[in-house]
């Protein structure tokens, strides 16, 4: 609750009614859609935000667990029957040509998922944030991509393996792990609905530089270690980046990987990330990484230092502080700023920025490379994107 309210900036607001802030605050509840009457900012699933009463005083704080904008073409709607069963809002959603995103009935051919979460006080820990990422993946609007996530994350090995009864008819299936099961779960729900059938773009999918994890040779490859301890949770591992150095000459890792002492729900997480760590643009797995910084835990919270200074600071988890760790390795790399924004749009994916960060803007053009990143840097012409220095004074 204390780092809640003083540890993670809010990223919007929800204005709620009298009603909710009864339950809030009499009451202990937590907040309902049907309580919400208007939704300020742009905040994403786990974010902190303030909750504001029909007056619009803050009365309270919390993480919300749906993002503000569902989507392109997309809205929340809370729906509230008074008489009849909730079968019919789906036919009566569909009959006004506005159906469920998601319902394999009446949603049409349309369906496709864009948000999963994990519930329950025995969760494994970790997974919500697998969870959260496969989100990011099903939002990007490429099959291909969420198929290939979803077969990664069903063939990860778990410390245990168990048996489970899936879905339609229960028969029971040996799980080598609870992220394998989760996946398998999760793909036979995009499979009903049709989600993951026909041809389409392939956006993401597309600007991967290599879809199989490249080999060494005898000769081994660079690699990146740093230790990770929380003593919150009792968690002491090593984190480590295997990088390659491509034909343009700059190096990028491309795997992620994790030894020691650690929750291994996070190794579904390491395999998903290390497919963003190869798609072409850097702009997409420093996306995934920022969404990352604010993932919370209950208990996980732990003072560590900030990577690149002599400074500490809490951090809501240890997810959270695997994810700072790898933007500060592209920052060391130049690839990433400190804040996981590129340092050089590719122009493949969209970058957008907090309002509260500088705009990138076009440089003139260089005669070396045809870029328009031409900027003054100590009295002289130089060219960001090749290293071209040009007239001086």
């Amino acid at each position: 609750k204390h780092w809640i309210a003083f540890g993670q900036r809010p990223a919007g607001a929800l204005r709620v009614d009298a009603g909710a802030v009864r339950a809030l605050l009499d009451q202990g509840r937590s907040l309902l859609p049907i309580g919400v009457v208007a939704v300020e900012g742009d905040f994403a699933e786990g974010d902190a935000v303030r909750i504001l009463g029909p007056d619009g005083v803050e009365v309270a704080r919390g993480l919300v667990n749906h993002a503000a904008a569902a989507g392109p073409g997309l809205a929340w709607v809370a729906f509230m029957p008074l008489t009849g069963r909730t079968h019919q809002i789906r036919v009566h959603a569909a009959a006004l040509g506005t159906p469920i995103l998601g319902d394999g009935k009446y949603g049409g051919a349309g369906a496709f998922p864009f948000e999963v979460w994990v519930n329950g006080a025995d969760q494994p820990r970790g997974l919500g944030a697998v969870a959260k990422t496969l989100s990011m993946d099903m939002r990007a609007n490429d099959r291909g991509w969420l198929q290939l996530k979803l077969d990664t994350l069903a063939r990860t090995v778990g410390e245990k393996s168990f048996e489970m009864r899936l879905p339609p008819h229960g028969e029971k299936k040996l799980m080598p792990g609870v992220v394998s099961a989760f996946a398998q779960v999760v793909r036979y729900r995009c499979e009903k609905i049709g989600a993951l059938d026909g041809e389409g773009p392939t956006p993401v999918l597309d600007t991967l530089f290599t879809r199989e994890e490249p080999k060494t040779g005898t000769d081994g490859t660079l690699s990146w270690t740093v230790d990770i301890n929380n003593p919150a949770t009792g968690e002491d591992f090593v984190l480590g980046l295997k990088e390659i150095t491509l034909p343009d000459g700059d190096t990028r890792p491309y795997s992620v990987w994790l030894s020691g002492n650690y929750p291994r729900a996070l190794d579904g997480l390491t395999r998903i990330l290390s497919l963003d760590m190869r798609v072409m643009d850097p702009a997409w797995i420093g996306m995934k990484l920022r969404k990352l910084l604010n993932y919370p835990e209950p208990l996980g919270d732990f003072m560590a230092f900030v990577p690149g200074s002599r400074k500490q600071q809490n951090w809501p988890s240890t997810v959270a502080y695997i994810a700072a760790l790898i933007i500060h390795r592209y920052a060391m790399l130049g690839v990433l700023d400190e804040k996981g924004y590129p340092k050089r749009e590719m122009g493949i994916l969209e970058a957008p920025r907090d309002d509260n960060e500088p705009k990138l803007m076009q440089g003139a053009l260089c005669n070396e490379c045809g870029n328009h990143s031409v900027i003054r840097k100590d009295g002289c012409d130089f060219c960001t994107a090749c290293g071209a220095v040009g007239t001086c004074g």
